[in-house]
């Protein structure tokens, strides 16, 4: 008896292992999705923009990315007593417009050697309603500004779509490896109504149905947005705004995406890297205990063994815990 309907998610295309580099961008569930790949160790940048959230503002910031923009004064306004970026998420903005422009313009350097050399580029979609400026500029985040500031509109799904054909064969043409992994997130943008929330997304999924089509071999889903709405269709699953999916919710769509597009290797080496996540969140009732330096020596024979097995894995930051940890006990 089938008590739910399930959503297809067999393995599609070559699988990613750790020796991939990956950029993810878009919504926060691309950051939520990227800082579970970083936790597990795999070399992978997550919104050089911060949050996106819109098809348009993610194009425009791939492309320039592409270009390699270099920000300037003229690229930032003054509101509300900070210095901010129409492009880049609040988190880049500040009150000193040098170190404002030195975070985004490191970021951008450090996106574009990213892009140049990424195996894979994970595109989440959040809505496909835009803010534009009264000269047709889109924005990628308000900052908070008055409404009227800005005109709202549904974009619709033939102009993202002739948008991206440019911008895909603009990258494919800077990184001829490149391959494309796109996904609408399962997030809820209740302020735009809940009907007005449907159409956006349908939109969407329209928009990335025409990628699909026209960049077999090159471009995927990842059904997140369906495996929401169909297999864990219950407000259980929602977290307690009723937006955002619950952290079963995002656990049991990781696990999806793990089994599509994870290879036999990475897992193994994945389930070893959570492992050692976990021991550095441990904290110790006494930390110059004989329990806890038998502890260490633990996680850092576990570091050096995955290490040994796959080079590229970067556990600096945890071998430095460990020896500043015997140190402080006067041992090392």
């Amino acid at each position: 008896m089938e008590l739910y309907t399930t959503v297809d998610c067999k393995k599609q295309g070559p699988a990613i292992s750790y020796s991939s580099k990956v950029m993810m961008i878009g919504s926060c569930f691309a950051s939520n999705m990227g800082e579970r790949m970083r936790r597990l160790k795999f070399d992978v940048m997550v919104n050089p923009y911060g949050v996106l959230y819109n098809p348009l503002s993610i194009s425009a910031a791939l492309l320039e990315i592409v270009a390699d923009k270099v920000y300037s004064d003229d690229d930032l306004i003054f509101f509300d007593g900070r210095y901010h970026s129409m492009m880049h998420h609040s988190s880049f903005s500040g009150d000193d417009n040098v170190v404002v422009l030195s975070n985004i313009n490191a970021a951008l350097q450090q996106a574009h050697d990213c892009l140049l050399q990424a195996d894979w580029l994970i595109l989440t979609f959040g809505t496909s309603y835009i803010y534009s400026l009264p000269g047709g500029t889109v924005v990628a985040n308000c900052h908070k500004m008055p409404e009227r500031n800005f005109m709202r509109d549904l974009c619709p799904h033939e102009a993202m779509t002739r948008e991206y054909a440019g911008m895909i064969d603009r990258l494919l043409s800077f990184n001829p490896r490149l391959r494309f992994i796109f996904t609408v997130s399962p997030i809820r943008h209740l302020r735009d109504g809940l009907h007005n929330n449907q159409v956006s997304k349908a939109n969407l999924v329209i928009f990335v149905n025409d990628l699909l089509r026209d960049y077999p071999g090159r471009a995927y889903y990842f059904p997140a947005y369906e495996l929401m709405l169909d297999e864990l269709r219950d407000y259980r699953f929602y977290d307690e705004d009723m937006v955002h999916p619950s952290k079963l919710a995002v656990d049991y769509i990781w696990s999806k995406f793990v089994s599509m597009y994870m290879s036999d290797d990475a897992r193994s080496t994945m389930d070893a890297c959570e492992s050692v996540a976990r021991m550095m969140e441990h904290r110790p009732f006494d930390a110059s205990s004989p329990a806890y330096m038998k502890f260490l020596d633990k996680l850092e024979n576990t570091i050096v063994g995955l290490s040994d097995h796959n080079h590229s894995l970067d556990f600096s930051k945890e071998l430095e815990y460990v020896y500043q940890s015997r140190k402080c006990r006067g041992k090392r």
